[in-house]
């Protein structure tokens, strides 16, 4: 929040490193600063984006939001130490320019109190979702606005895989006076040169505190993108001649996640918003039996069609 010396951008070229993967690929990380080639890297996952802008702000207000607001219709749970707040400037119009206007974000707690430049929250987690199912990202990345005091307030933003291992970290970010960077990371299978669903959790540190305490270095975060892919499956239920069976009760189980649907006049269903996995689909309607009694799917990069069952 200070006004401090003007200090060098990181560097616009992807960072590559190796890094391990839970289901045994070997994974090359690479790291971003530009968010149109970020976007274009991650095509086949599209980029959802986290703007904050829907939350009603007003002047120097700092609004509170719960951590699931963005699940549904952006696949994310952002979850500060102490709170999520969205503002147009926390207080310091100089010092925090959005880099989507109106609003950008920062951790709870709000702390005003400290004299010792450690007061307030400056730690947010996000993890990612399909419906009530966990899910993992192929790419995340954010902007980071004046974090131009690195000694007295380092910020950073680290990757996780499912079983909690690190799989990059961006190291200390720096920008120039109320300046913004992205920082932007994308798990790529390195036998395919593909991106590839390997992120589970990201962590993000901004500053040192809250924004709004003069002793703390105080850093905005804006614009959280994730690409995340989801996929659908279909199928029909009919009799041995053919006719179509409404009204199959269709369930859906995988790991954690459950779903239900039921075949509509054509007897087809449908299970949209699948992230990758292995599901079990089974029928029941009373007074039927169907073969075959259930089916398992794998879902692995693209929609499956045509899981049929026939009604005895």
């Amino acid at each position: 929040m200070r006004h401090k010396a003007l200090v060098s951008a990181i560097s616009a070229a992807a960072l590559l490193v190796l890094a391990p993967d839970v289901s045994g690929q070997t994974l090359k990380i690479e790291r971003y600063s530009s968010v149109a080639s970020f976007k274009a890297r991650l095509a086949g996952f599209p980029v959802k984006t986290v703007n904050f802008d829907t939350i009603a702000t007003s002047g120097s207000a700092n609004v509170a939001f719960p951590a699931g607001r963005y699940k549904t219709n952006f696949g994310m749970i952002i979850t500060g130490e102490g709170g999520q707040y969205a503002s147009r400037d926390f207080g310091s119009p100089g010092d925090f320019v959005p880099a989507s206007l109106p609003n950008m974000y920062a951790p709870g707690p709000i702390d005003m109190s400290g004299t010792s430049g450690a007061a307030g929250g400056n730690e947010t987690t996000v993890t990612f979702f399909a419906g009530a199912a966990k899910i993992r990202a192929a790419g995340f990345g954010c902007y980071f606005i004046d974090a131009d005091w690195p000694g007295d307030g380092p910020s950073s933003m680290q990757i996780y895989n499912s079983q909690g291992t690190k799989l990059a970290d961006s190291g200390t970010v720096v920008t120039a006076d109320a300046k913004r960077v992205f920082v932007g990371f994308v798990a790529v299978n390195a036998a395919t040169n593909l991106p590839v669903a390997a992120i589970s959790r990201v962590h993000i540190v901004n500053g040192s505190g809250w924004l709004g305490n003069d002793w703390n270095e105080g850093v905005a975060l804006d614009n959280f993108m994730a690409g995340t892919a989801t996929y659908s499956a279909t199928g029909k239920v009919r009799e041995r001649s053919g006719a179509a069976v409404p009204g199959v009760k269709i369930t859906l189980t995988g790991v954690g996640f459950t779903r239900t649907a039921t075949t509509n006049g054509l007897g087809a269903y449908s299970f949209a918003n699948l992230p990758d996995g292995t599901y079990t689909l089974v029928p029941t309607k009373s007074g039927r039996s169907f073969t075959p009694i259930k089916r398992t799917v794998t879902v692995t990069g693209h929609n499956v069609a045509v899981l049929t069952f026939v009604a005895n």
